[in-house]
Order: structure tokens, then sequence, then C-alpha cells
């Protein structure tokens, strides 16, 4: 199911605000990045359900943290960003649930275990996004990137 013109506006505003807010990132966690990912992420939502604008909202914003490091030199956790996260999502007609899930898959979108079972009880829409962020990481673009990053 394509996006519809209300989550299109929506994404291209998040993308507005965070290359305002965060001008042209270095490390590999950059606009560009949160785009492959969001694309990643629609395109698992089409064959696996879940919650579209949940998904593409949480993958456009789910390395907020990531470019609050470069800005300000320290590290931030997923967590951490949330304060940033929820002025984003108070300028959008959301609901206080909606709101609260995009929070959860952001704040839990690192926490997996690759060969183990999983510590968490994430729903569909976290792990999602955590699948698309790990195939963005894992193609060509990707492996730069992480080659850059780290």
């Amino acid at each position: 199911m394509p996006m519809d013109k209300n989550l299109l506006d929506i994404i291209d505003y998040l993308k507005e605000q965070l290359m305002k807010d965060f001008p042209m990132q270095n490390d590999g966690h950059d606009i560009k990045h949160l785009t492959r990912t969001l694309k990643n992420a629609i395109l698992l939502q089409q064959y696996e359900g879940g919650d579209l604008l949940i998904i593409s909202i949480s993958a456009i914003l789910h390395d907020v943290h990531r470019l609050m490091e470069v800005r300000d030199n320290k590290f931030y956790s997923p967590l951490e960003s949330l304060s940033v996260i929820m002025e984003y999502l108070s300028s959008l007609n959301l609901s206080s649930e909606q709101k609260r899930k995009i929070c959860s898959v952001i704040e839990h979108h690192e926490e997996y275990s690759f060969g183990k079972e999983c510590n968490g009880d994430y729903d569909l829409e976290t792990y999602i996004v955590q699948d698309a962020d790990n195939l963005e990481a894992i193609g060509a673009v990707g492996l730069v990137r992480t080659l850059e990053y780290h």
C-alpha cells in the first residue's frame, strides 16, 4: 500500500526539519541514511503488515540521537532523544497513542540480538524499523557508511 498524500506531507515536513536542525552530517547517519531506512521499512511493511504511519515516522526519526551526538560531540541513547522526537511530533496531528508508539519504536530500535533470543517483546512496528535499519547498514552504501562511522 503506497503512502497517502497526508503521510507523504508529514515525511517531507520531518525531513525538512531534520535538515534544518541537523545540517549535513558526515558520520553516515544523515538524511540519506534515514530516507533509505524509510524505504526499506515501507517495503517490509507491505509484506509484514503493521501501522504504516507509525513505521514511516519512526523510520525517518529513528537516528535523531545520532544526529544529536554529532552536533553536541557526546553520546546519546535513543531514549535520550525522545524529548527532541516529541518536539517534532507535537507539530503533527497525531493521537497520544500514536506518539507513544513512535517513541517506543525509536527507543527500542537498537535493542536486538543476532543469533540469540531477543531480550524484548516488541511490536511489529519496532521489528520492522530494526530490520529496515539493519538492511540499510548491510547494503553497499551502508557498508561504506559503517566504515566511516567506526
